[in-house]
Parts: structure tokens; C-alpha cells; sequence
């Protein structure tokens, strides 16, 4: 799945380049902010929590003068999910304990987007679609307990990263992503959704697992390469009357 995803990118991208010669060129510095879940299969006790995360990164754009065009690049982003589960104790109704555990996953991650900019306009209009794929490359659990609002207890450990049921993560996701935004001179702000389409947790965790993050983005376009302009064609006019060979008078009307 991993070279299929890869090969398709590539082709995307060959596809994409060819297909607009005259492109504008751009690398894009880019930065956010995550919200995080996970989808999944079993029935937890738990009451499941967005995680907030963060994504870093630049992107290579081409977009041609009808506004069709297309991006990729690479980005660190932190993905995951969160649980809190409450109880009562000494059968008093404002006694309560708390546990919270969350979930932090971080991933080198590859966009392969198609993307439409509204063309002739000072703000222009984005909306962009495509997969990603991703690498993991870190995660950590985090366990905090409190008892009627007060916090005795964290502790944090590392996750492993493997295969199958071998470890607490599995090293690469895929997904698609959807967006939208708006671009000013050289500075952008979107907000897109991606939702993983593969298992990135062991099944016996909490059976088939998927990410969903939702991002709010600001960039800024640090390069930017206008295609050359085309010169336009000159056409020598033509008389709409033949001249008349030498040595023969013209033609009277």
C-alpha cells in the first residue's frame, strides 16, 4: 500500500507539472493548529475528547493562470485522541474521581493535493482535495487523575512503534484530505478535515481505528515563480487588392 500511495503521488505530481507548463511556481511556509479524534469499531467506557495538536511544514505549489493547480510538500503533525472517565465515591454526589489519558501521535506526513484558486482576484477563493500519507514517528501516553478537581497524579510513557499487534502504534497512516481557504499577496488561511483510511492501532486497543483531524492553517508564500508570459503573435495584414505586376497598369475598378 505504501509504494501504490507513493507511486500514485508521483504520477499526480509528473501528471500535474505537465499539464500546466506555464505554472507559477511557489514554496509555501505553513503552520497550524490540530484537532484531533479517532473513529473506531468497539464500544469503550470512556468518554472520548478531541486532542489538540500542531502541524509544521512547506509546500511545493504550481497553480496555471486558470487557477487549476496542484500542491505537495512535507509537514510535522501531531495527531491523536483523548479518553476521561469519571466516578463517584463514598456515595457522595459532589465527590468524583477523574481519569484522563491522552493519546499523542506524531507523524512525518506527505500532501498530494488538487487545488482551485478563484484566478483575477486580489483575495483569492481556495478549495483543495487528495490523499496524504504519513509516517509515524513518535508517540507517548499521557495519564493525569484528579480528584474533585484537583490533580494528584501524572505519568507518561513512550509508545512503541510496530506492526500487527506487536507494538502500541502502527508506523503509517493514509488518508484524504478536503479544504478550504483564502489567499492575500502571499499570505494564506485554511481550514481542512482529514480522515485516515487505514487501521493506525492495534486491533485488540480498540479494533479498527482511524484518524480524523481538523486543521486551521496559516502560510506564507516565501518563493513565488510567475511563469514567463507568452509574447503575443504578430500578423502581417494583408491588402485586400493584389498589386499589379510591373509593367502592367492597375486594375481599374
Amino acid at each position: 500500500m505504501k509504494k501504490s500511495t507513493l507511486l500514485f503521488s508521483g504520477l499526480l505530481f509528473l501528471i500535474t507539472f505537465a499539464a500546466f507548463g506555464q505554472a507559477n511556481i511557489g514554496i509555501e511556509a505553513k503552520a497550524g493548529l490540530n484537532i484531533a479524534m479517532l473513529s473506531n469499531s468497539k464500544n469503550v467506557e470512556e468518554e472520548p475528547m478531541p486532542t489538540f495538536g500542531w502541524q509544521v511544514g512547506s509546500l511545493l505549489t504550481f497553480c496555471a493562470p486558470q487557477g487549476v493547480g496542484f500542491e505537495t510538500g512535507l509537514l510535522y503533525t501531531t495527531k491523536g485522541y483523548a479518553f476521561r472517565s469519571r466516578s463517584s465515591y463514598d456515595g457522595c454526589v459532589r465527590g468524583y474521581e477523574e481519569d484522563n489519558t491522552y493519546h499523542t501521535h506524531s507523524y512525518l506526513e506527505l500532501p498530494a493535493h488538487f487545488v482551485y484558486r478563484s484566478p483575477k482576484a486580489k483575495v483569492k477563493f481556495l478549495i483543495r482535495a487528495g490523499l496524504y500519507t504519513a509516517v509515524a514517528v513518535s508517540g507517548r501516553i499521557s495519564r493525569e487523575r484528579k480528584s474533585d478537581g484537583s490533580t494528584w497524579d501524572r505519568e507518561s510513557q513512550q509508545l512503541t512503534i510496530a506492526t500487527g499487534n506487536n507494538g502500541d502504534l502502527h508506523p503509517f497512516d493514509m488518508g484524504v484530505n478536503i479544504g478550504i481557504g483564502i489567499e492575500v499577496h502571499r499570505f494564506t488561511a485554511g481550514l481542512q478535515y482529514g480522515n485516515g483510511l487505514v487501521n493506525v492501532l492495534p486491533d485488540h486497543i480498540m479494533g479498527n481505528t482511524h484518524n480524523q483531524v481538523l486543521s486551521l492553517t496559516l502560510g506564507y508564500r516565501v518563493l513565488n515563480i510567475e511563469a514567463p508570459k507568452k509574447p503575443p503573435i504578430e500578423v502581417e495584414s494583408q491588402p485586400l487588392i493584389d498589386p499589379a505586376p510591373e509593367g502592367e497598369p492597375p486594375l481599374e475598378e
